[in-house]
């Protein structure tokens, strides 16, 4: 699944606004990944966590590797 459509899908289950809130962006930052097929930069190296409370708002049905093409060491380093 690429970035783009696990926001979406994001999107869908969640509802912009909120997942929005939840994050503490704005819709247009969210927009901006999903147009631009990437998460911010700080998700790769795990200074934010977007991604994760993504997983976690969507009961895990968009993942972490959903919304980063992978699992980042230091979070698979937490889960094992």
């Amino acid at each position: 699944m690429t970035t783009k459509k696990a926001i979406s899908k994001a999107v869908k289950i969640i509802g912009l606004a909120k997942m929005a809130k939840l994050l503490g962006v704005s819709k247009q930052a969210m927009y901006g990944w999903r147009d631009r097929n990437r998460m911010p930069d700080t998700e790769y190296s795990c200074r934010s966590t977007y991604a994760l409370k993504i997983e976690t708002a969507t009961n895990g049905e968009v993942t972490i590797a959903d919304l980063l093409g992978h699992l980042p060491t230091c979070i698979r380093d937490k889960r094992d």
